[in-house]
């Protein structure tokens, strides 16, 4: 069963035919501390409210405002208390052509690391190739 915050975050990594949708070029625009966009996963979100009570700082903030954070994002832990106070900020989506992953109804896309772990394990596979490589010289 889950429960309410799964539900909220699942159902927005869901494509919603009433959520709207933008590029890459429109996000970057709102790139400011009094207006500061971010992409998450392919959601897009308002965050100029809370960029100066972000528990990480407030420089890490605008380093990523109007861009992709979604690397940055899942490289770090973050609470279900800080994927709960997320969706609060969500204005809509990124076009499909601009996604990460297309099919937003993927296991790969709902699971919340999935991109994560998708460049560990290509990061992995890089350093193993790279150690067995040296190995046999």
């Amino acid at each position: 069963v889950l429960n309410n915050l799964q539900n909220v975050i699942l159902g927005n990594f869901i494509s919603h035919p009433k959520r709207k949708q933008y590029t890459l070029k429109d996000v970057s625009i709102h790139c400011k501390e009094n207006d500061c966009w971010m992409v998450v996963r392919d959601l897009v979100y308002n965050l100029t409210d809370f960029i100066k009570e972000h528990p990480g700082g407030y420089d890490i903030m605008l380093e990523y405002a109007g861009t992709d954070a979604t690397m940055a994002f899942v490289d770090k832990p973050h609470s279900k208390n800080a994927w709960w106070s997320l969706q609060k900020y969500l204005v809509g989506e990124l076009v499909p052509e601009e996604r990460i992953i297309n099919d937003r109804k993927s296991p790969q896309y709902i699971g919340l690391s999935g991109v994560a772990n998708h460049f560990n394990f290509v990061s992995m596979y890089i350093y193993h190739s790279n150690v067995q490589k040296e190995k046999y010289k």
